[in-house]
């Protein structure tokens, strides 16, 4: 490579580096906004004891962010029970991911 080929090479702009933790931390946010919003959704419901939500945390495991908390909502109702477990922020093609069980 000469000196040319070289110089343009180094004038191409470097890829920006992502970073985690902030993608993380607006994931988890997003995470909250959703089950809250859920939870207002059904709020009438679970007073009047059709409907219970619960909360709990798990476990997710990221190649780029490593493990972390985040929230995991279960609903129960006339004896079945979904659900609402996120996935992670780093899936390809998408922001997050949450699957319904």
């Amino acid at each position: 490579m000469g000196l040319r080929e070289k110089l343009r090479e180094l004038k191409k702009p470097e890829p920006e580096l992502t970073d985690w933790e902030t993608e993380k931390e607006k994931w988890l946010v997003s995470v909250r906004n959703l089950f809250n919003q859920i939870q207002t959704w059904f709020s009438d419901m679970v007073k009047e004891d059709l409907l219970k939500i619960t909360e709990s945390e798990i476990m997710v495991v990221e190649e780029d962010i490593g493990r972390y908390m985040v929230p995991r909502l279960e609903m129960k109702f006339a004896g079945r029970c979904a659900i609402l477990e996120p996935v992670g922020t780093n899936i390809a093609m998408c922001e997050g991911g949450l699957t319904f069980f």
